[in-house]
């Protein structure tokens, strides 16, 4: 998705953090005591067909239906879906569509699948990786600063945090709220929502649209082809769109978002003059206080074939408009410090 102006600085900085509450790190055995940063200095910025309805002809659908179980792979969290279901289910507005309930909440699940999930790790924790991010210096898998987060890449907001944009029913009701405005008051069938939506979500758009991958998702998430399916509306008869059977194949327990974006507590952050960190108008940082923490367990979307990990420590200070990323590079199990962190500072949005 597009996206604001954001800036972030790669900056030189001490970087205190003591445990206030327990937190899942007990598991170790271990508290965060303290973290030390390397020095850098990096300063990096960046920007924040007409349709026309065929008929249909249930007698042609070519889906990958064998014996009544459609062969479904994609995996999506169980809670996700749940929350696509109770939220559409309480949109009284989708009744005035084309489309019925169940087809939008089938068009939202593919979307969150080809959205946060190129090799069927990222979901909950999906980072961008793409021209926008590479705010970064060499460290270890990759880590650098990502615009585009979460389940459905949630970039094109004004005022969001990191925290924000992590939030996966924050991030649903944004993009439920994106594809009423963009149905321009209906939707005709199911094309007709990726046809409108395709420039908002690189996963609506074809392979035939700038190297899109949409057909290769929606089959993995419905067992279904497109081309015999795209379509498809209220009054499609005999369709092979049944929502609760591929809900019940895409369902996945084993993922928790609480475990993925893991609330750590209060934890106190300091930053002294001396330390040198400035913004991106050159005011200098500091900070000196007691701030809610999360330790992100991200999983960057992939150049090639395969996502990475890592995680990071995330802060924001709502009195200076500004959070922060601390690469978390663990040494020893007793007493988890970090042997070598790089920050990265965005300023908010006013």
């Amino acid at each position: 998705m597009k996206k604001k102006l954001v800036v972030v600085i790669a900056a030189i900085l001490m970087l205190a953090l003591t445990v206030s509450t327990v937190s899942a790190e007990d598991s170790l055995n271990s508290t965060i005591d303290s973290v030390s940063v390397n020095e850098g200095n990096n300063l990096m910025t960046s920007d924040t067909t007409s349709l026309h309805q065929e008929a249909v002809n249930t007698n042609e659908y070519k889906s990958s239906t064998v014996s009544g179980k459609t062969q479904i792979t994609a995996k999506i969290p169980a809670a996700l879906l749940n929350d696509i279901d109770k939220e559409v289910d309480s949109l009284t507005y989708v009744d005035n569509w084309g489309i019925s309930k169940d087809q939008f909440k089938i068009m939202l699940a593919v979307l969150a699948w080809g959205e946060g999930n190129p090799d069927g790790k990222c979901r909950y924790a999906a980072h961008s990786s793409d021209t926008a991010d590479k705010w970064h210096k060499d460290l270890p898998n990759n880590f650098h600063f990502s615009s585009g987060l979460g389940p459905f890449q949630i970039t094109a907001t004004d005022k969001w945090t990191t925290i924000d944009k992590l939030n996966s029913k924050k991030a649903l009701d944004d993009t439920i709220i994106r594809h009423k405005t963009y149905s321009k008051g209906s939707f005709e069938n199911i094309e007709d929502v990726r046809s409108k939506l395709k420039n908002q979500w690189f996963a609506y758009r074809l392979s035939s649209e700038g190297g899109g991958e949409f057909e290769e998702k929606w089959k993995e998430a419905t067992g279904t082809n497109w081309n015999d399916v795209k379509y498809t509306n209220k009054e499609t008869a005999n369709s092979p769109l049944d929502w609760k059977v591929i809900k019940k194949e895409l369902k996945d327990e084993s993922e928790v978002e609480s475990k993925a974006v893991e609330d750590i507590g209060m934890r106190k952050w300091t930053i002294s003059k001396g330390d040198g960190v400035k913004n991106y108008n050159g005011d200098t940082i500091e900070l000196n206080k007691d701030l809610s923490t999360w330790l992100i367990h991200a999983k960057k979307l992939p150049e090639g074939n395969k996502a990475k990990s890592y995680e990071y420590y995330y802060t924001y200070d709502d009195a200076q408009k500004i959070e922060i990323w601390a690469y978390s590079n663990p040494i020893g199990l007793t007493q988890l410090k970090c042997r070598k962190l790089d920050i990265f500072i965005n300023i908010l949005m006013a």
